[in-house]
């Protein structure tokens, strides 16, 4: 998958305009609670190289409190130069355009029927665009910040994951903007054991990967083989779970 769905914009494809916001909730590993303190947004130094992404499309299963609910398409591609991500359910498209050391250039997001409507343009050091919300995501405003080098826009992370060299304990520290909050924080994505996941895709040995900092936590398991596909993601403190069904 290129990037799991937000929270919030899971819950508009899901429920419609009325949908909550599914807010970041703490996410505690063996007692300790990560990402309570804020840090100087930064990148690591991890090497981005999206040659080094899968090619194709990538469907997959969502649940709630353990009942089918949807599905999700992400699709991969290059475009020209560049590379396009696109996520997809009814009601809900995003999509990332960025280079190959995924520096992204535009994103757009909507949700009409929930009055969503958000598209930017990145620039080095900059990011301009309307940004139109339902009041529940912080209403519309026109976004025109500046960004520190190697900021991704949000949701890229798990595209940065995908090619990512991993190993257990590995932690990779993303600066993310969102126009949800019109800022940059710090994403970390840290490996914290490996597991065997069985999903309607098959069995698959996973490294399982814990991302905080952003506007949801969740967990995340990707193919320990590279390219790092995902497989699997349980959304922090919901009863979220997506699932990959196929890839063509």
């Amino acid at each position: 998958m290129t990037r799991f769905l937000r929270g919030s914009l899971l819950a508009l494809g899901l429920l419609g305009a009325e949908a909550p916001v599914l807010t970041a909730t703490p996410l505690v590993v063996e007692g300790r609670l990560v990402n309570a303190v804020p840090l100087p947004t930064r990148a690591d130094t991890t090497r981005r190289d999206a040659s080094r992404l899968p090619v194709g499309t990538f469907i997959y299963g969502i649940t709630f409190n353990g009942n089918a609910v949807g599905a999700t398409t992400s699709i991969i591609a290059r475009d020209g130069q560049g590379w396009i991500a696109i996520d997809s359910l009814p009601g809900v498209s995003s999509e990332w355009r960025f280079t190959n050391d995924f520096a992204p250039l535009t994103v757009r997001q909507a949700a009409p029927a929930a009055g969503l409507d958000v598209q930017l343009i990145y620039s080095p050091g900059h990011v301009r665009g309307p940004a139109r919300l339902p009041a529940q995501m912080g209403g519309d405003k026109t976004i025109d910040a500046a960004i520190p080098a190697g900021t991704i826009a949000s949701g890229m992370e798990t595209l940065v994951v995908m090619t990512a060299d991993l190993a257990q304990g590995r932690r990779i520290t993303l600066p993310s903007f969102s126009a949800t909050t019109n800022a940059v924080a710090n994403v970390t994505a840290e490996v914290v054991g490996s597991e065997s996941v069985t999903v309607p895709a098959g069995t698959f040995d996973t490294w399982k990967v814990q991302v905080t900092g952003g506007e949801t936590p969740y967990t995340l398991w990707v193919r320990k083989d590279a390219p790092h596909v995902a497989v699997k993601q349980a959304l922090a403190g919901q009863p979220v779970v997506i699932e990959l069904q196929s890839i063509r």
